[in-house]
């Protein structure tokens, strides 16, 4: 109940719609996924699952945010929230 610090809350999406693999809107976020060794890897690559992840994000105004999240992007641009 404590408002003051944020509640943040990380999800990664595996087997994704092929247009979500593709869209140019999406092109920083994709990111890759090793199930041998259960890590998400910054880029894709042919040898990973593509996946999206989502950071939920509730401050003391209690309105959500729910940017994609990635590295990449992060250094390049501001994160898309929905």
């Amino acid at each position: 109940m404590d408002v003051s610090k944020p509640l943040r809350i990380s999800v990664t999406l595996g087997e994704l719609d092929d247009s979500l693999k593709t869209l140019d809107g999406y092109r920083l976020y994709v990111r890759g996924f090793n199930p041998k060794f259960k890590k998400i890897e910054e880029e894709p690559d042919h040898d990973l699952e593509t996946v999206l992840s989502v950071e939920l994000t509730v401050r003391n105004s209690l309105e959500a945010e729910w940017p994609l999240v990635s590295e990449r992007a992060k250094a390049l641009v501001e994160p898309t929230v929905f």
